[in-house]
């Protein structure tokens, strides 16, 4: 029973789903962070990386779940990230 004598089961289906959500990407990068450097990655090359690969992610993200304008600053923002990983590559 919880405190408010309510059955635990019942009280599962009223909590949001979005902190598990949360939960789970943050393990993801994570431990996508932790294969990357395992595979041989250098820090620093990984990091930018990966930080390009979820700056992408979360601009698709509020475009197509919260309506947000996809505007020429985020894709000026965009091109100088993957000049950069190409210059790094290089």
């Amino acid at each position: 029973m919880t405190s408010g004598g309510q059955n635990l089961l019942s009280e599962w289906k009223e909590i949001n789903w979005t902190t598990f959500i949360l939960g789970l990407a943050i393990v993801g990068l994570e431990a996508g962070s932790i294969y990357m450097y395992k595979v041989g990655w250098n820090i620093n090359t990984g990091y930018i990386v990966k930080a390009l690969i979820l700056s992408i992610a979360l601009i698709a993200v509020g475009y197509f779940l919260y309506q947000e304008q996809f505007s020429m600053t985020k894709a000026a923002g965009i091109a100088v990230c993957l000049i950069g990983i190409f210059l790094i590559n290089k």
